[in-house]
């Protein structure tokens, strides 16, 4: 009998590039792309968002998909973090504003993104983020 494969081994290897910090662990939760676009289920995506934000990462939006099988999903909707609410900002606030924007719509009722949806568990979230620049 062979013994289980660790969910951290289906991390496509082009994952860890677009997030070379966020733990393996976290990383091992989401369906990954062979983009490296990661994709974590609902009950997990506010620790992902957190995560990211916990790295200084500003998530500027996201996208929110309904699972169907391994590498299929119908997209849902987005959600997209205002340039003009945070545009003389810190980035420290930039990061905060976009990390509540997440969660806002990882909390949000599922049946909200419409009726693709079969159940929450299907639910999986995509996080657009950016790293502060200098100047």
């Amino acid at each position: 009998m062979k013994p289980p494969i660790e969910p951290v081994s289906f991390i496509h290897p082009s994952a860890r590039p677009q997030y070379p910090t966020l733990p393996l662990r976290l990383l091992g939760l989401a369906d990954v792309a062979t983009n490296g676009e990661c994709f974590w289920p609902g009950d997990r995506a506010g620790e992902a968002a957190r995560a990211l934000a916990a790295q200084g990462l500003f998530i500027t939006g996201g996208e929110v998909y309904c699972r169907r099988a391994v590498g299929w999903a119908a997209y849902l909707g987005e959600w997209v973090t205002s340039a003009l609410q945070i545009a003389d900002a810190p980035w420290a606030e930039c990061v905060a504003r976009g990390l509540a924007d997440a969660l806002r719509a990882i909390e949000r009722d599922p049946a909200a993104w419409g009726e693709a949806w079969e159940s929450p568990q299907n639910l999986r979230f995509f996080f657009a983020s950016a790293p502060e620049t200098p100047g």
